[in-house]
Protein backbone atom coordinates (compact mmCIF):
# COMPACT_ATOMS: atom_id res chain seq x y z
CA UNK A 1 0.00 0.00 0.00
CA UNK A 2 1.48 3.35 -1.08
CA UNK A 3 1.39 5.87 1.79
CA UNK A 4 3.24 8.76 0.11
CA UNK A 5 6.62 9.64 -1.34
CA UNK A 6 8.58 6.45 -1.93
CA UNK A 7 6.97 4.68 1.04
CA UNK A 8 5.07 1.44 0.52
CA UNK A 9 3.80 -0.82 3.30
CA UNK A 10 2.50 -4.38 3.23
CA UNK A 11 -1.27 -4.10 3.68
CA UNK A 12 -1.22 -6.97 6.18
CA UNK A 13 1.14 -5.01 8.42
CA UNK A 14 -1.25 -2.07 8.87
CA UNK A 15 -2.92 -1.98 12.28
CA UNK A 16 -4.52 1.45 12.09
CA UNK A 17 -5.02 4.59 10.03
CA UNK A 18 -5.51 7.85 11.93
CA UNK A 19 -6.42 11.40 10.94
CA UNK A 20 -3.61 13.62 12.19
CA UNK A 21 -5.77 16.75 12.54
CA UNK A 22 -8.44 15.06 14.60
CA UNK A 23 -6.13 12.96 16.73
CA UNK A 24 -3.40 15.52 17.36
CA UNK A 25 -5.75 17.64 19.44
CA UNK A 26 -5.59 14.97 22.14
CA UNK A 27 -2.71 15.09 24.59
CA UNK A 28 -2.31 11.29 24.61
CA UNK A 29 -1.93 11.19 20.81
CA UNK A 30 0.67 13.96 20.85
CA UNK A 31 2.54 12.08 23.58
CA UNK A 32 2.34 8.82 21.58
CA UNK A 33 3.79 10.47 18.48
CA UNK A 34 6.48 12.25 20.50
CA UNK A 35 7.48 8.95 22.15
CA UNK A 36 7.64 7.27 18.73
CA UNK A 37 9.88 10.05 17.45
CA UNK A 38 12.14 9.87 20.51
CA UNK A 39 12.44 6.07 20.14
CA UNK A 40 13.23 6.30 16.41
CA UNK A 41 10.01 4.51 15.46
CA UNK A 42 8.41 7.47 13.63
CA UNK A 43 9.07 7.98 9.92
CA UNK A 44 7.79 10.57 7.49
CA UNK A 45 6.60 9.04 4.21
CA UNK A 46 7.17 12.19 2.15
CA UNK A 47 9.68 14.77 3.36
CA UNK A 48 8.71 18.41 2.95
CA UNK A 49 4.98 17.68 2.60
CA UNK A 50 2.58 18.38 5.45
CA UNK A 51 1.37 15.08 6.96
CA UNK A 52 -2.39 14.57 7.11
CA UNK A 53 -2.53 11.13 8.70
CA UNK A 54 -0.44 8.51 10.43
CA UNK A 55 -0.25 4.75 10.03
CA UNK A 56 0.60 2.30 12.82
CA UNK A 57 2.04 -1.05 11.74
CA UNK A 58 2.43 -4.48 13.30
CA UNK A 59 6.22 -4.09 13.39
CA UNK A 60 5.76 -1.33 16.00
CA UNK A 61 6.48 1.56 13.62
CA UNK A 62 4.47 4.68 12.87
CA UNK A 63 4.51 6.54 9.55
CA UNK A 64 3.35 10.10 8.90
CA UNK A 65 1.60 10.31 5.53
CA UNK A 66 0.55 13.24 3.35
CA UNK A 67 -2.49 11.22 2.21
CA UNK A 68 -5.84 11.49 3.97
CA UNK A 69 -7.20 8.54 5.93
CA UNK A 70 -9.94 8.18 3.30
CA UNK A 71 -7.34 7.80 0.54
CA UNK A 72 -5.30 5.36 2.60
CA UNK A 73 -8.41 3.32 3.39
CA UNK A 74 -9.22 3.03 -0.34
CA UNK A 75 -5.66 1.93 -1.06
CA UNK A 76 -5.76 -0.58 1.76
CA UNK A 77 -9.05 -2.05 0.57
CA UNK A 78 -7.76 -2.26 -3.01
CA UNK A 79 -4.65 -4.11 -1.83
CA UNK A 80 -6.60 -6.81 0.02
Amino acid sequence: MHIGGDSVLRSGAVIGLFDLDGCSRRQDTRRFLQNRENDGRLSQAAEGILPRSFVVTADDRTYLSPATTATLKKRLNAAV
